[in-house]
């Protein structure tokens, strides 16, 4: 039980953390140096470290830019998988 406790915790925190880069995108020069992809739950191939790879990768993050950047990385990691929330 106390692991599903930490599952949501560190859910909850990831998406407030990748929410709030999206509100304000000056955070991402706060957070770039401090905060790598692989520190989210599941490591940087989790969907919160893929998304977050995408912020810091596009120059001003926000909803379009990051979903452009995640399939652009999809059609170019070989998978082809349909797992990206995109639209």
């Amino acid at each position: 039980m106390e692991r599903i406790k930490y599952i949501e915790a560190c859910n909850m925190a990831e998406r407030a953390l990748l929410g709030s880069i999206l509100l304000n995108p000056e955070l991402k020069r706060k957070v770039i140096g401090t905060i790598k992809a692989g520190d989210f739950y599941g490591g940087k191939k989790s969907l919160h470290g893929k998304i977050y790879t995408a912020m810091i990768t596009v120059e001003h993050p926000d909803q379009i830019s990051v979903a452009r950047q995640m399939y652009e990385q999809w059609l170019c990691d070989g998978k082809n998988s349909r797992s990206y929330p995109i639209w």
